[in-house]
């Protein structure tokens, strides 16, 4: 039975988080009240993890968000604000802070230790590069799949097997409009 936003709220109360949240930004950023709600939920979504799920078919989905927050350089604070949910996490779970560098086979590593956490990226550009690199051949991929919070992610490699086990692996980056535009080209 799928779950109402009744359901939700006895989890985690939303609308006070998300209100506490946009308060506290607002009171040391003048970044869009957009950049709140949205870094607010993808925040909410980094604590909440794999601990929470919602059906989905035959599927359990965690709250795991990528969000690619869109605004002109300098002006409109979008690494600031991502930097706001950053130091929250860092403080209260820093072990839901995924590496901003590594290679697949790393990461793998990581994810069957620990399934949960998130990506913080100042500029989108970087985690693109890093994706895009010779020696991360399969990262993309990788992530792409376990976006769909699959059960149980299987892989075997030389150094023997890997399970990645109800992953909630969620992303929170920022770059400019025009940036992003001719990337999709």
């Amino acid at each position: 039975m799928p779950l109402d936003k009744k359901d939700f709220e006895m989890i985690i109360p939303t609308e006070t988080f998300l209100n506490l949240y946009e308060e506290f930004c607002q009171e040391i950023t003048d970044a869009p009240q957009v950049y709140h709600e949205a870094v607010g939920l993808a925040t909410a979504a980094v604590v909440l993890g794999n601990n929470v799920s919602f059906p989905f078919g035959d599927l359990q989905i965690f709250p795991n968000l990528w969000l690619n927050v869109l605004g002109d350089s300098s002006v409109t604070r979008k690494t600031t604000s991502i930097n706001i949910s950053k130091r929250l996490i860092s403080e209260a779970a820093p072990e839901r802070i995924l590496p901003n560098e590594f290679s697949t086979e790393k990461l793998e590593a990581e994810l069957a230790e620990k399934p949960a956490g998130t990506f913080y990226f100042g500029e989108f550009a970087t985690l693109m590069g890093i994706l895009d690199s010779d020696y991360n051949a399969g990262a993309k991929a990788l992530l792409t799949d376990l976006f769909d919070s699959p059960a149980l992610y299987p892989r075997i490699t030389l150094k023997g097997e890997i399970k990645i086990e109800n992953a909630a692996i969620s992303i929170i980056s920022a770059t400019t409009l025009s940036w992003f535009t001719n990337k999709l080209q």
